[in-house]
């Protein structure tokens, strides 16, 4: 069987900074920057990169994004999605082997939110332990 083809497409917003492949990479563009040293302005070149995911509660991966000094941070597998497959606002995306690091838009699919899973209420009840000794959490 033939490799695949990573595809690229820009990030809605970011056009110009950012792009998200069809395998869950993203990375940033070069760009010019303006900025003023000792009282003038100088053009940098800044070179485009890989983007490292970084890792929150229940093993979802993330990035931030910045644009005009403002960082944002975004589900790896929602940017996958939304950029390579259609855009369900509302829903969940969720991970055909269970494995969040695999964000291949093959693994991801969409499902309609409908409250907590077992696996959230098991994260947050965590998480409370951990903020509130003795306290109990009781999730709706």
């Amino acid at each position: 069987m033939a490799a695949r083809q990573e595809e690229w497409r820009d990030i809605i917003g970011y056009e110009t900074l950012y792009q998200v492949s069809n395998t869950g990479h993203v990375r940033s563009l070069p760009r010019t920057v303006i900025t003023r040293r000792n009282g003038k302005q100088t053009r940098i070149l800044i070179a485009g990169k890989m983007l490292q995911p970084g890792t929150v509660h229940c093993g979802l991966r993330v990035v931030c994004l910045s644009k005009h000094n403002r960082r944002k941070t975004y589900g790896l597998a929602r940017l996958v999605m939304a950029h390579h497959g259609t855009d369900r606002p509302g829903w969940q995306v969720k991970h055909r082997d269970s494995n969040h690091g695999n964000n291949d838009i093959r693994n991801l699919y969409w499902e309609p939110h409908a409250g907590p899973s077992a696996d959230d209420t098991k994260a947050w009840r965590s998480l409370a332990d951990r903020l509130m000794p003795g306290c109990s959490l009781e999730i709706a």
